[in-house]
């Protein structure tokens, strides 16, 4: 009896912390989003004191109940890291109010966190109820339209926007609202497409709200759900791990949990490694280090999660001789576009290389030699496809924009009027650039592009990045498969091969329906939008490329968009980040088998 009794006090004080944590996001939602809040602060700030005072007691009531033990210990480690970091801050005269709210929101995400865990386990029913249990696709399908819907609603608050653009006539017009959710769509499906400029039109509240839509779009919501509960010391159920497993294309359960672990850090390790050498790029006028640090840190989030967002008006154009253009964001790009399994893979790779080399340096003699597991298919293929795309693309948009076209440039921001090595430096950054990332250093717009680049470059927001990423596209992986079957097929060969591994039948098929599908997808919105708006053809599939692909590069016609167009490129943004095929599963339903098959008829090809 005493110990349901603790049961229901715990699971009572867990449900008083969730209803503080709501209300405490709304007194915080108040106090940022408006000029002056609606409520008294001090109401605010009272309902923030309750919920981190409460927190606190449901913690000091657990290690009473549970006794004195490491394990508990360690599972807190967060919340005491916390605790030493708020009580240093006080010390050392920060306003209480910051700390105030720094504790209220370190509350509210992890119990955001718990919601989200206890909120997919439930949509994923139990065993004894598979009526009830939504489906991986559709789970990754309806987490991304909340998280669509949370942003936009955020970025439609009043302090929202900029002091100048709050201020002009209409500014709770349809359209801007419309405008409001395309950029929270745009954010969450990492691509990067907008119509207000994210460092002029948003305010600081704004332009947090948008980095932190990239960053849980670029990760998914799932992995943030399962960081938190991972910290609190729960572990991933099976549903959880057959969840993940079908949204990062791992087939071994056990793995989930220390590949959820490897995109945390990771994640951690290259933004701030970025963030770090962005932080001398910005220009000598921007004396604050506070400024400088958001600035390196929103572009650093932007350049991994592959989302193209940047703080300046000119995106990168303006910065396009900085070295850290071409030597950090690029390679921030490649990374965060290769996915996470392939990056765990070639992780612990180079790291038993390292060991075996120190093993072989250290006793050469003693114990057998450290054995190395080679790299799996799909990595192989990936690094191969991503570095020729890579090196393709650089040639073809160097060839396209070397060789004299008719157009008349004197701008030294368009590529061809460039020097030869500053074409070739932004040809690199264009063809890596295209594959979801949105980021530009150089003009971009349908007169300052020679028609050959145009083409490249949709080809190259058509293929994407690589699968389990922060991009979209076809996938590197799917053009390879795609490559070796017309190779196979040319050479008369049974079985598609590479690397002595031989490629099953089910994945050549996967590939070709990804393919069929988004094409037919590019080609309905193209269809429709020739029809809704008066831009030209190559624009406008530039544009659906572009969403398809969640990349952002855009030859200037977003803004000039319709409603009807916005909410197009809105569904082609959604349908390129979570990849025809899961919104095809989703959207179709559960798998159906016939117990019949028909006799095998032949049809011509060719």
């Amino acid at each position: 009896m005493g110990s349901r009794q603790k049961s229901i006090s715990a699971q009572l004080g867990q449900l008083a912390v969730s209803l503080l944590a709501g209300l405490a996001m709304v007194t915080v939602a108040l106090e940022y989003g408006f000029e002056e809040p609606p409520i008294h602060r001090s109401v605010l700030y009272s309902v923030q004191a309750l919920l981190i005072g409460s927190y606190l007691v449901k913690l000091v009531m657990a290690g009473v109940q549970a006794g004195p033990s490491l394990r508990l210990l360690m599972s807190h480690i967060v919340d005491i890291g916390w605790l030493i970091f708020s009580g240093f801050a006080l010390y050392t005269g920060a306003p209480w109010r910051s700390v105030l709210l720094a504790g209220a929101l370190y509350v509210i995400l992890l119990q955001l966190g718990l919601l989200a865990v206890g909120i997919f386990r439930r949509m994923q029913g139990s065993p004894d109820e598979p009526a009830n249990r939504l489906m991986p696709a559709r789970l990754l399908l309806t987490s991304f339209v909340l998280l669509i819907f949370a942003g936009g609603t955020l970025l439609n608050l009043p302090l929202a926007m900029s002091y100048e653009k709050r201020h002009e006539d209409l500014h709770y017009a349809n359209w801007r609202v419309l405008n409001h959710y395309f950029t929270a769509t745009s954010a969450v499906c990492v691509t990067g497409l907008v119509i207000y400029d994210s460092g002029e039109d948003y305010s600081f509240f704004g332009q947090m709200v948008i980095l932190g839509l990239i960053q849980l779009g670029g990760l998914g919501i799932m992995t943030f759900g399962s960081v938190f509960g991972l910290l609190l010391g729960q572990q991933l159920s099976l549903r959880d791990q057959l969840v993940l497993r079908d949204a990062f294309g791992r087939e071994a359960i056990g793995h989930i949990s220390s590949l959820v672990k490897f995109i945390v850090l990771s994640t951690l390790v290259c933004e701030s490694a970025a963030a770090m050498a962005l932080y001398n790029m910005w220009p000598v006028e921007m004396t604050e280090p506070a400024t400088r640090w958001w600035w390196s840190i929103f572009h650093a989030i932007s350049a991994f999660c592959n989302a193209g967002f940047a703080l300046d008006s000119s995106n990168l154009v303006v910065f396009r001789g900085c070295w850290q253009v071409y030597g950090v964001i690029a390679p921030t790009i490649v990374l965060g576009g290769l996915g996470f399994p392939v990056l765990a893979e070639v992780t612990s790779w180079c790291w038993a290389r390292i060991r075996r080399l120190w093993r072989q340096w250290h006793s050469p003699v003693a114990g057998s030699p450290l054995i190395v597991r080679t790299l799996g298919l799909h990595t192989r293929l990936v690094l191969l496809t991503t570095a020729g795309l890579v090196v393709a693309g650089t040639i073809a948009i160097w060839v396209c924009e070397t060789i004299p076209t008719t157009g008349q440039h004197t701008d030294s921001a368009v590529m061809s009027q460039m020097s030869s090595g500053a074409r070739l430096a932004a040809a690199y950054f264009q063809s890596v650039t295209c594959r979801t990332a949105g980021f530009n250093a150089a003009a971009h717009s349908e007169q300052d592009l020679a028609p050959g680049t145009i083409l490249v470059s949709g080809i190259l927001m058509f293929i994407g990045g690589s699968s389990a990423s922060t991009a979209g596209g076809i996938k590197t992986a799917t053009l390879a498969v795609l490559l070796l079957s017309a190779y196979a097929a040319l050479r008369k060969r049974q079985h598609v091969e590479i690397f002595r591994r031989r490629i099953p039948l089910p994945t050549i098929t996967q590939a070709t329906v990804v393919t069929v599908g988004s094409l037919s997808l590019v080609i309905v919105a193209g269809v429709i939008m020739s029809c809704t708006e008066s831009i030209s053809l190559t624009a406008l599939l530039f544009e659906i490329l572009s969403a398809h692909g969640t990349v952002g590069l855009s030859l200037g016609i977003t803004t000039q968009l319709t409603a009807i167009g916005k909410i197009i490129i809105m569904l082609v943004m959604l349908a390129g980040r979570l990849g025809p095929l899961t919104l095809l599963v989703a959207l179709a339903g559960s798998e159906q088998k016939s117990g019949y098959s028909y006799p095998t008829g032949q049809v011509m090809i060719g």
